[in-house]
């Protein structure tokens, strides 16, 4: 039996779109890091006079741009279908789980309390899940790409670099409680408001 309060359990559940969805992604942000280097060598190959080894640079960027744009579409559009599924599948194992709760759960509960666990809950999982399954690759393969290039390229303004992405996170975390709390203080307003409707 399915542990679906598992979230591994919606990746196992979907890897038909989970498979392509991972190599999309790595070929997308693996391969964003050399489209600056190709586009250099091809203004450099200007100054060298060769028109052929020109027109060769040129299509080769073009062919990697447009090889990285479509799975950049690939990407984006199948972590959107793996976040409806997901979705579908949450709604459905949680409104079966109200049709089989005691009568005295609902009148000892506020009614658009429960709707607003059951939905904004759904929601902000599986928005959180499918974000947290972007910026996987987004973040991390794209910018491990970028310092590697960077380092073979000029290491020392390289760590100038990461001195300012250490500083963001060290804000981002601090940046964590409020935004914490202004989600907490918005969900018992909708609560509120639901209940009230």
């Amino acid at each position: 039996m399915r542990r679906y309060d598992k979230i591994r359990t919606y990746f196992k559940e979907n890897w038909l779109i989970v498979v392509p969805m991972c190599v999309t992604a790595l070929l997308f942000n693996g391969l964003m890091c050399l489209i600056p280097q190709i586009e250099g060598k091809t203004i450099d190959s200007l100054k060298e006079g060769n028109a052929y080894r020109t027109l060769q640079y040129v299509l080769f960027f073009l062919f990697l741009v447009l090889f990285v744009q479509f799975n950049r579409f690939c990407k984006r559009y199948l972590v959107r279908v793996f976040g409806n599924k997901m979705s579908l599948r949450m709604r459905q194992i949680s409104f079966k789980n109200l049709l089989n709760k005691e009568i005295s759960y609902f009148s000892s509960n506020d009614v658009g309390d429960i709707l607003n666990r059951n939905l904004s809950d759904i929601y902000d999982t599986t928005e959180g899940i499918r974000k947290m399954t972007t910026e996987v690759f987004d973040t991390i393969v794209l910018l491990l790409g970028y310092l590697i290039s960077m380092f073979l390229m000029d290491y020392q303004i390289t760590l100038y670099v990461l001195v300012f992405i250490l500083l963001s996170i060290i804000a981002a975390q601090f940046m964590k409680h409020f935004v914490f709390k202004s989600n907490k203080d918005y969900k018992e307003y909708l609560s509120v408001n639901k209940q009230l409707t």
